[in-house]
């Protein structure tokens, strides 16, 4: 009979899955953890607002480096797209909050865990 290894501890992964996204040109100097929205008519990413209704509203993925995008020029930047992160790592947008993009973040596979640094 083979043996089957069932493991008995979980090591958090901080990084699962990442992709470029186009930053909007008027975005303004974005950090790094910044959990970001996409404008439904454009699919370029900004800082997701819960008071936008351009479709940015709905948090979608954490930027990876700080970039600028205050100029007339698209960004592209790297994004998490699934993956832990640490609440103290995020910047947000609005009145957003860790609790408030919890439940979306974690249904596109972004689950935040509280404390610090993942």
């Amino acid at each position: 009979m083979a043996e089957t290894y069932e493991p008995t501890a979980m090591t958090p992964v901080k990084y699962l899955a990442g992709t470029s996204v186009t930053i909007a040109a008027g975005a303004g100097v974005l950090k790094a953890g910044s959990v970001l929205g996409k404008v439904s008519a454009d699919g370029k990413y900004k800082l997701s607002d819960d008071g936008a209704s351009d479709g940015s509203e709905v948090p979608d993925m954490i930027l990876l480096k700080a970039v600028d995008a205050s100029g007339t020029e698209d960004v592209v930047a790297p994004a998490l797209k699934a993956g832990v992160v640490s609440d103290v790592d995020l910047v947000f947008g609005g009145a957003h909050t860790a609790a408030s993009v919890d439940a979306t973040l974690r249904g596109k596979g972004l689950y935040i865990v509280s404390g610090a640094s993942a």
